[in-house]
């Protein structure tokens, strides 16, 4: 279970959906994870780990192109 509102916890989530294969549940938590302070946009952008869904416009709108 996640910390509710615990940002390193959703972007440890979203991380691991992304490996997964699990599109839409690795975005969804990326998107509380910023919500929730999440603030190192640099790391995600080049984190290979986000290869599956990082040609998503929405993913690119959250950590910058």
């Amino acid at each position: 279970r996640l910390a509710p509102g615990d940002a390193d916890a959703l972007y440890a989530a979203a991380t691991l959906r992304a490996l997964g294969g699990e599109s839409d549940e690795a975005m969804q938590a990326l998107t509380q994870a910023v919500a929730a302070g999440w603030g190192h946009p640099e790391y995600t952008r080049n984190d290979p780990d986000f290869g599956s869904i990082a040609d998503r416009p929405e993913f690119l709108r959250l950590v910058g192109e």
